[in-house]
Parts: C-alpha cells; structure tokens; sequence
C-alpha cells in the first residue's frame, strides 16, 4: 500500500490534524450525540469519530469512562477511509485482503465497516465517522445517502470546533429576558460566541398554553444565524401540538436545509397553565431536563434526530411530563456543556447549579460567571420555564 501513498498529501492532513487542536480532546457531548444516533439508526455495535493523521487513528467519540483508543495505522481501516472522498464499505472484513490480518479483524471480531472521510474548510480530509459491527453486512442506497448526512452533521461539528479560536466570550453581550404567564414564569440567556448566535429561542403564550423553543443551528456567523432566525419564526405560533409545529416549521426550511446541508437541533414544548403538562418534541437536540421539587432531574430526550437529517414525512414523537408548582425545565445548547465536562454529565452539573441558587436570575448569573471562569467555545443559550406559586 505505501506506493500509493502521497507523502506531500500525508504531511498535509498531518499538519491540518494538528491545526485542529482536537487531538487528546476530552468526551464531547458534540460528537457522543452523533455517534448515539449512528448506532441506533444503522442497528450497528460501534459507531466512531475519529481523527486521523498520518501514523495514528484517535477516536474523539465515544470515549467510554474516559479511555481515549489511539490506534496506529495497520491495526484498522480509516487510514485508507480519509485517502478517498466517498464511503468505504467492507461488507466482510474476513474476505478482504487489505483487512483480514488486522488486529481489529483478527482479535477484535469486527466483520463490518462502513466510513466516510470528514475533512476541513479546505477539504483537508482530518477525520472519519465510521460504522463497525462484528457481523457481515452491507448498506443499501437509502443506508449510504443517510450516512453521507451522518457523515455531513459530524463533519460540521469537527469544522465548528476548528473554528473555535477565532472568537472569545464577550459577558458584556450577555442578554437575559424573562415574563410570567400566570403561574408560569419564562427565563432566557443569551450569549453569542461570535458576532451571530446559531443558538436561537422562542416562545409565546396563548389563552392557557405557552411554548417555549430552543435550537441549534450547526455552524456560526450569518447563515447559522439566519438559519435560526426561519426556525424561530416558525415556531412562534402557539399550537396545542408541538409536533404540528415542528412539522410546519421543517417544511418552511427545508429547501434552506437541504441547498447548504445544514442540521438544527431543535427542543420544542408546549406547556399547559390548566393542565400542568408538558409535551414535547426534541429534534436531536436532548439537552433539556426537568427539575422536580424534590431535586430529581428527568432528561428529556427522544430518538428523533435534527432537522435535516430526519425524513420529511416521518413526522416528530411528541411526548409528556407533568410541570408541578416547583419544577422547573431547563434546556440548554451544547456551548453551556463546555462550562462543564463538555458531557451529558454536566446537566447534571447545571442542575445541581439550579438547585443551589436562590431563584432563576441568580442561576443565570452563575451561568455568565462560569463563561468568564470557562470560556465556552460556542454560543450559550438557556431557556428556563418554572410554574411557581400564584
């Protein structure tokens, strides 16, 4: 295989690897989400962000109990992944000469992978999403499109990340707003990393109903913004049925979505005064949890993935929790993860920040000070929905 190596084009990815700054990075919620959703949605045993330089292959995401697997090249498959611009696919690892003597054939068990190379601004190939199983497989046409929009959300991830030195945190623009309906009260926060915030939050109020949105467009500056902005729109209507909402919404950007590839993960909530409900729809987003009274905490997540990237036509799971006097739903984007572990751990974290606070506003603050102590690498957006006592 050397002979068909370009060592310019090796010494290149190497240095593009490098300018990343993402090697020996810690678990990332930014990649571990994409990482859950490929697995689930292939019905695979592994699914992998790696990067790769010229010697070595690090794998970014998933990082189980903080174990980070460097492998060097020869022991598995994504150095000859990243050396071509589509999808690898070894149906039978055992079968093919390049790969059956490999140790993650040979001791390891895998008999399937399937990557897609993720590459830079420049188109710098720095990286793979792959697919691993231990049992012969291939993937059909629909399966290879859906991995290329896999492969088109990880890969927008790794370039906002890249792209993360090239702002910092300014507190000062921190913009907090907040209104009662009833015995409902609506908190937000927001902060943009850059000039434009891909973050975006709405929420309006009926007779009896309130909703209440939160979402992320991946990727920063104008379009993101502008992005945000449609979605916002869209959801700005109180609808008895978030998933209607959210329905409507995906069908007003969905040329937007689909002409620049772009991904929003989205939390939508409907919350009845009367009734003490909440239903919902998450988009891929499953950043948001409910805070009981009694301080347990409920992530509210759903197997749905982001705009973009599910079906048109295969509409949202809506579902429902109580909102009790006392309670308080907190949804957040991925930028409040790095003033934590940069893990679901950390909502748990901001739980434990909400219960340890006197109200909403001194939670907020809290916010705004660990952005100072932990300059995140992303917008930070909250939104806190709390019934109290009238």
């Amino acid at each position: 295989m050397r002979e068909q190596i370009d060592d310019a084009v090796e010494k290149k990815r190497a240095q593009a690897v490098a300018s990343t700054g993402l090697a020996g990075m810690d678990a990332s919620e930014r990649y571990d989400r994409i990482t859950r959703a490929a697995q689930e949605t292939f019905g695979v045993m592994i699914a992998v962000v790696n990067l790769v330089d010229d010697e070595a292959i690090e794998t970014i995401s998933p990082q189980p109990d903080g174990h980070k697997w460097i492998s060097p090249f020869g022991t598995a498959f994504c150095e000859y992944t990243v050396r071509q611009d589509h999808i690898l696919m070894v149906p039978d690892t055992a079968e093919d000469d390049r790969f059956r003597d490999r140790s993650a054939v040979v001791e390891n068990g895998i008999r399937f992978y399937a990557g897609i190379p993720l590459s830079l601004e420049d188109d710098t190939a720095v990286g793979t999403l792959c697919l691993l199983d231990t049992a012969p497989r291939t993937l059909d046409g629909s399966e290879e499109d859906r991995l290329r929009a896999f492969g088109g959300w990880a890969q927008q991830a790794l370039r906002d990340s890249t792209d993360r030195t090239a702002h910092t945190i300014d507190v000062s623009r921190a913009t907090l707003d907040a209104f009662r309906v009833r015995d409902l009260q609506i908190h937000s926060l927001d902060l943009p990393w850059g000039d434009t915030s891909g973050d975006f939050h709405t929420h309006a109020t009926g007779e009896t109903l309130v909703n209440a949105s939160l979402g992320d467009v991946m990727g920063k500056g104008a379009h993101a913004g502008r992005l945000g902005s449609l979605l916002a729109a869209g959801l700005a209507d109180v609808d008895a049925s978030p998933r209607m909402s959210l329905t409507r919404a995906q069908s007003a950007v969905h040329d937007t979505l689909d002409s620049e590839d772009a991904f929003v993960t989205v939390f939508h909530a409907v919350i009845d005064a009367d009734a003490d409900t909440v239903r919902f729809v998450d988009a891929g987003h499953g950043l948001s949890v409910l805070v009981r009274r009694d301080g347990q905490v409920l992530r509210l997540h759903s197997s749905d993935l982001p705009i973009g990237l599910q079906d048109v036509g295969a509409g949202w799971d809506e579902l429902a929790v109580g909102l009790a006097v006392g309670d308080t739903l907190v949804s957040v984007s991925d930028g409040v993860l790095d003033l934590y572990d940069g893990t679901l751990a950390g909502l748990d974290a901001l739980a434990a920040d909400l219960r340890e606070s006197v109200d909403v506003p001194r939670f907020l603050d809290r916010i705004v000070s660990r952005s100072t102590e932990e300059p995140p690498s992303d917008d930070v957006t909250v939104l806190v929905v709390s019934r109290v006592a009238e």
